[in-house]
């Protein structure tokens, strides 16, 4: 308010600075971050979820945590970001995935890598599964045609039912 009063940019973005980015706040933003890198979590793919938006997550929550950098925080190591990335997802279809990266010491360092062995089994999953509609289903018992499947409706008919003469 002070530095409004006197038309005081310089001061006016330091009041900023020390709000936004002061002790309190930072701590907030830095629980805030890995509180919902913890709560993420992915269960397979549906229309609205699915593994690259919970990756994006991931990654931005990343990109918060180690900007914090600068005003004394460690950010977050790579094991952390692996062991975030695998204890979020819930499907046990990728259970197979999540122990070969538990077993390889090298993929426990390496979020990048991990994510693309993720989305390649994924893919591969798609793949194999066949996609079936409603449309494709049929009906294996009764392979007969079904009544008048050839019948021509004539929408032009000038009597029947209910229409009287005209």
């Amino acid at each position: 308010m002070l530095a409004q009063k006197m038309r005081d940019g310089r001061s006016a973005f330091f009041n900023l600075k020390l709000h936004y980015l002061g002790v309190n706040n930072v701590d907030n933003m830095h629980a805030t971050a890995e509180r919902k890198l913890q709560t993420n979590s992915y269960t397979g793919e549906t229309r609205k979820w699915n593994f690259e938006k919970y990756v994006r997550v991931h990654v931005d929550q990343h990109a918060i945590l180690n900007g914090f950098r600068e005003h004394g925080y460690s950010g977050i190591d790579k094991r952390t970001m692996v062991r975030y990335l695998t204890v979020g997802i819930k499907t046990r279809s990728l259970d197979h995935v999540k122990t070969r990266i538990l077993s390889d010491a090298s993929l426990q360092e390496n979020f990048p890598a991990c994510v693309n062995l993720f989305q390649d089994f994924i893919t591969q999953m798609e793949a194999e599964s066949p996609n079936i509609t409603i449309a494709a289903m049929h009906d294996t018992q009764s392979c007969r045609e079904p009544k008048n499947k050839y019948r021509k409706h004539n929408n032009n008919a000038k009597t029947g039912r209910g229409r009287g003469n005209r």
